[in-house]
């Protein structure tokens, strides 16, 4: 049975119940994150929460929970959720109050998580990509609940028969719907910079450190959809998926991805299920 944590109580994800005047129901006024465990450890924890953290300063969000508490919150939940591979979902909303645009200087925040057996992807399975025009607001940087724009690209790309699609603004390749992508180029992992148009995704992170490790150089620096085409391997990040390599974009082959890129996927893979134990 999946568990769930809501405001001090801890019960089955089903019997979660969340008042319709919560500022999530009306606006999406909150942030959350998400995380990978095993009931042994949670993958990149400390940099999960920091974000999370980070994200509730954006919002001017006070939450009563210090990150040790999280974390016990977050163990107890995979206690009960059971053994395997499990999702971990956190989120921080504004407090209840009548419906109106302003917060009315209300900074303190509901606490919601929970736990849920999930199946690990095979980061062999190479994906299938479409671009779609970034439509987005200029906030994309803050992990909000605000996701219309992200859940239409992730419908459309199923539709499309892909596995992930790609925001492209003004010819420049941002992000994927719910991951990161960067290329690989001449020895160089190229990657968008952390500015407001892309997440500051984890697993992100964990490819640029690998990449550095393996004396691969970083780039990062906005690049084309061109430079996708003619790369020497694309990946696609993200906390569920960990790091995979891209077969096609828009219908278009892509070319087969290079040693030193089928190299950095397999650290990436291999780093996580060592620390995972």
């Amino acid at each position: 049975m999946d568990f769930a944590f809501y405001d001090g109580n801890m019960m089955p994800l089903s019997d979660i119940r969340i008042a319709t005047d919560d500022r999530a129901f009306f606006f999406g006024d909150g942030v959350y994150d998400a995380m990978v465990g095993n009931g042994k450890s949670i993958f990149m924890e400390k940099e999960h929460l920091e974000r999370f953290r980070n994200n509730l300063s954006a919002l001017s969000l006070s939450l009563p929970y210090s990150d040790k508490e999280i974390h016990d919150i977050l163990s107890v939940l995979m206690e009960k959720t059971g053994t395997g591979y499990l999702f971990l979902y956190v989120q921080a909303s504004r407090a209840r109050e009548e419906r109106k645009h302003s917060s009315h200087g209300i900074y303190s925040a509901h606490f919601f998580a929970y736990a849920k057996r999930f199946a690990l992807p095979d980061a062999d399975e190479m994906l299938s990509l479409v671009s779609v025009e970034d439509m987005r607001y200029e906030l994309c940087h803050i992990k909000t609940l605000n996701l219309l724009p992200n859940t239409i690209a992730a419908t459309y790309a199923e539709q499309m028969g892909a596995d992930e699609a790609v925001f492209v603004r003004n010819g420049i390749v941002r992000e994927c719907s719910h991951s990161n992508i960067s290329v690989l180029k001449d020895g160089t992992l190229i990657t968008h910079p952390l500015d407001c148009h892309v997440l500051p995704g984890i697993m992100r992170k964990a490819l640029i450190r690998c990449a550095t490790e393996m004396g691969i150089a970083v780039e990062e620096r906005c690049y084309t959809k061109e430079e996708v085409f003619c790369s020497d391997g694309v990946f696609i990040t993200s906390t569920t998926r960990r790091c995979a390599l891209a077969c096609a974009l828009d219908g278009v082959a892509l070319p087969l991805p290079k040693e030193d890129a089928l190299a950095l996927h397999s650290m990436v893979n291999r780093e996580f299920f060592e620390k995972m134990g």
